[in-house]
């Protein structure tokens, strides 16, 4: 045995629980995509701290913990309501999908569950599944290929635009589940589309929640997904690529709550002249949890638009890492990119790793990214003292003042509502 395979991830206690359950692979497409990510799992090896990426980023407790396959419970969920938010609902508990608890909105659109979009849609789904994201360099990308079950489905035909956004509940219970959900996102010509992403795991739970999201926005098309992860105890890898089309439009919005481990990896790429991506975060991590965010804006062609706008606030002993980069190829010329990286520490104890990048090989463009690091503003904190507002409530006050810019640019107003909530309750 070679060294290479030898060293896998498949030699590693990770994979010792797992069953091989491929029940709704119907086509040769999909068995094929499978056995891809299978092959590239025997040359594969979990990254470590020597990986420029991971460099802060430690995996080992992990990839070390023995993850069984995810399992349906009896327990009833509690879902609290989003107020004024209403539209179609899908709900997965550990991967599997509780149609009692979803409510699917008949229109002129397909959304469902992906192992049925498989049987259903077969030649739809196999046009799509596995033509963005990249199983041979990245290990969680491929676990996701060969062990997914479900996931959510969502195809947009042309010029159509449901009623409504949509809302995917994603739930974990049980412990120590390996959750691989695999989520496809298809908008033709001119569609539109608005996605709502819940992301919540039993409290005290750990799980490992391997999410691996593909995005189609095609020509004309505009795209907008709000994101909310809320894990306790769990850990958390999440990959997104996305590819816009020409005069298309992409944003996401991505509150990350807590978690003991979350790696959000953020990849877009131009698929035509004139297109536009904003993708937006906030990060409130505390006690010993660690959050990671990495983008990756791939500006292939001229005259596209990128934006990236990260805000954190770290409490007690967490750590907070961003690492941000912008490809600017030879023929992107007309490139507007921006990106920025703004963190508030509330504990001398907190850390926070940043490093934006820029990678430019055209000359006619603008560019720019920054990144800060500090605490409280000790001059704006004396003012709102000596008007008499107290430390508590002062600190509360700019903390919430801090990661609004993130916010208000969020058109939907029932979830903007919903975050503001998260966000008076954290620091009230």
């Amino acid at each position: 045995m070679s060294e290479l395979v030898k060293n896998n991830v498949l030699s590693s206690t990770f994979f010792s629980e797992l069953k091989e359950e491929h029940l709704f692979d119907v086509s040769d497409t999909q068995k094929n995509y499978r056995q891809s990510n299978w092959e590239s799992l025997q040359k594969l090896e979990f990254p470590t701290t020597r990986d420029e990426y991971w460099k802060y980023t430690r995996l080992g407790k992990v990839v070390k913990t023995v993850y069984q396959n995810p399992t349906k419970t009896s327990k009833s969920l509690s879902i609290t309501d989003v107020e004024g938010f209403t539209g179609t609902r899908l709900v997965f508990e550990n991967g599997i999908f509780r149609n009692d608890l979803s409510t699917i909105i008949n229109e002129a659109i397909k959304v469902l569950p992906l192992s049925q979009a498989k049987m259903e849609y077969g030649s739809l789904v196999d046009q799509y599944l596995g033509k963005q994201t990249n199983c041979k360099s990245h290990v969680f990308s491929a676990i996701n290929g060969y062990y997914h079950q479900d996931g959510l489905f969502v195809y947009i035909p042309k010029n159509q635009k449901p009623s409504q956004p949509i809302e995917l509940i994603n739930y974990g219970s049980g412990s120590d589940q390996l959750i691989n959900l695999r989520n496809l996102f298809v908008l033709e010509n001119g569609a539109e589309a608005e996605l709502f992403i819940r992301e919540i795991n039993q409290e005290k739970i750990s799980n490992l929640f391997n999410t691996t999201a593909e995005v189609f926005v095609a020509d004309n098309a505009h795209f907008k997904s709000y994101q909310h992860q809320t894990f306790l105890a769990a850990n958390q890898v999440q990959t997104t690529d996305a590819l816009v089309g020409k005069n298309a439009t992409y944003k996401n919005w991505l509150f990350t709550q807590n978690g003991q481990l979350v790696r959000n990896n953020h990849n877009a790429k131009f698929d035509g002249e004139n297109a536009a991506t904003e993708i937006f975060g906030i990060y409130l991590p505390k006690e010993n949890s660690l959050v990671d965010n990495h983008t990756y804006i791939d500006h292939a062609l001229p005259n596209c638009y990128s934006n990236e706008l990260y805000r954190g606030i770290i409490s007690d002993q967490a750590t907070a890492v961003f690492n941000g980069k912008v490809m600017v190829r030879q023929h992107a010329q007309k490139t507007n990119a921006f990106q920025a990286n703004n963190n508030i520490l509330l504990s001398d104890k907190g850390t926070v790793n940043s490093k934006p990048e820029l990678e430019i090989y055209a000359d006619d463009v603008k560019c720019s990214h920054g990144s800060t690091t500090g605490q409280m503003d000790e001059e704006a904190l004396f003012y709102l003292r000596s008007r008499g507002v107290s430390k508590e409530s002062a600190i509360n006050l700019m903390v919430q003042a801090f990661a609004h810019s993130v916010l208000e640019n969020l058109p939907n107003e029932p979830i903007k509502n919903y975050f503001n909530q998260i966000l008076e309750n954290r620091f009230s």
